[in-house]
C-alpha cells in the first residue's frame, strides 16, 4: 500500500478527535492504501477518549494530570506510587497511558521508542490483574504502542486491537490502525475490509485514497477507481487530488480508456507542470497510439524531472 507522503501517519497530533489517521495510507492508502488510505489514511493520539473513564478509575490527582495532558507529571506521580506498590493497577494504567501519549510527542526516535516500550511493559503488567475494568482501553493503547515500536510487532497490533473490539471498546482510529497493520503484514484483503469500515465512519479523502491503493494491490480495479474518484471529489488538498488523478489515469490506461486517461493526466499537468509521473503516463498514452517519438519525449521529460523514475527509465530502455 502506498500512502501519500506527508499526509498519512500516526504521529502525535494531540487527541483522539484529531489523531489521523494513520496506512496511514500510503501513504496511502498512500496507501493505503493507501492503502493505505490508505495506511491513512494513514496516516495519520488522543487521550480524551479515556478521560471520563480515567476519572472514575483514578486516584489522587492522577485524573487531573491526565485531563490537563500533563503527561510527564502524570508519569512521575504514577511512578512514585509504583515505587511503593509495583503492581498497583491504577498507577500502571495511568503510567502506561501517559507514556504512550508522551511518546507520541517525542521528536527523537530513540526517545519515542523508549516511551513506547515502557508503556507496553506497564500495560501488560496491568493486564495481569483479573479486573475487566478498562481492559478494552488497555488493549487499544497496547495495540497502538506495538504499532509504533515497529514492523516486527504489527501482528500484535492486530491481535490487541481485535481484543479491544471484542471487549466492546471502539475509537475513531481503530480501523485505521488495523488497516495500516494489515497492509504492512501483506494482508491486503483484511486491510481493505478495515478501510471500508473506516470510510463508513469517516468518509474522507485520505482514507478513500488509501482504500484505492489497497484495491489496486488486490487487482480490483473497478473498486479502486471508485475509491480514487471519491478521494478526488472530497479532497481540498492539491497534492492528494493530483495523486488520485494519476492513479485514475493508470487504471484507465489499463482498461484502454485512453481519452479519459488523457483528461486526468492533463488536469495534473495543469496544476503541476513538474509532475514527472504525469509525463511518464502521457508517454504511455502516446505509445498506445503508436506515436513513439512523442512518447519518448514525454519519458525523457519525466526522467529530467526525476532521474530515478524507474518506469520512465524502463520505457526509454525498451522503446
Amino acid at each position: 500500500m502506498r500512502y501519500p507522503k506527508g499526509r498519512f501517519s500516526f504521529a502525535s497530533r494531540g487527541k483522539a478527535k484529531q489523531e489521523p489517521s494513520a496506512w496511514v495510507i500510503a501513504g496511502s492508502i498512500l496507501a493505503s492504501v493507501v492503502f493505505l488510505t490508505l495506511l491513512a489514511f494513514v496516516l495519520f493520539g488522543g487521550h480524551r477518549a479515556f478521560y471520563s473513564i480515567g476519572r472514575a478509575a483514578s486516584r489522587g490527582d492522577l485524573s487531573d494530570l491526565w485531563a490537563d495532558e500533563r503527561y510527564e507529571e502524570l508519569i512521575g506521580q504514577a511512578e512514585a506510587t509504583l515505587a511503593e506498590a509495583p503492581m498497583d493497577r491504577t498507577a500502571l494504567i495511568y503510567a502506561g497511558f501517559g507514556q504512550f501519549y508522551a511518546g507520541l510527542e517525542q521528536v527523537d526516535e530513540n526517545r519515542r521508542l523508549e516511551y513506547m516500550q515502557s508503556s507496553i511493559r506497564k500495560l501488560r503488567k496491568a493486564l495481569l490483574h483479573d479486573s475487566d475494568h478498562l481492559r478494552g482501553e488497555l488493549y487499544y493503547v497496547l495495540s497502538k504502542g506495538y504499532f509504533h515500536v515497529g514492523p516486527f510487532y504489527y501482528d500484535l497490533t492486530v491481535e490487541y486491537m481485535q481484543r479491544a473490539l471484542d471487549h466492546g471498546y471502539h475509537a475513531a482510529d481503530v480501523h485505521e490502525y488495523l488497516a495500516a497493520a494489515y497492509a504492512e503484514l501483506g494482508r491486503h484483503e483484511e486491510a481493505a475490509e478495515s478501510l471500508k469500515a473506516a470510510v463508513a465512519e469517516n468518509p474522507n479523502d485520505l482514507l478513500y485514497y488509501t482504500l484505492g491503493e489497497t484495491e489496486m494491490e488486490l487487482g480490483r480495479l473497478s473498486e479502486a477507481e471508485h475509491a480514487f474518484e471519491r478521494a478526488r471529489a472530497l479532497s481540498e488538498d492539491s497534492y492528494l487530488t493530483q495523486q488520485s488523478r494519476l492513479r485514475l489515469a493508470e487504471l484507465l490506461i489499463e482498461d484502454d480508456r485512453f481519452d479519459e486517461a488523457f483528461e486526468q493526466v492533463e488536469e495534473v499537468l495543469a496544476a503541476n507542470e513538474d509532475s514527472a509521473h504525469a509525463y511518464y503516463l502521457r508517454g504511455e498514452l502516446y505509445q498506445a497510439q503508436n506515436d513513439r517519438e512523442r512518447a519518448r519525449a514525454q519519458w525523457r521529460e519525466a526522467v529530467r524531472l526525476d532521474p530515478q523514475h524507474a518506469e520512465a527509465l524502463q520505457s526509454l530502455q525498451n522503446n
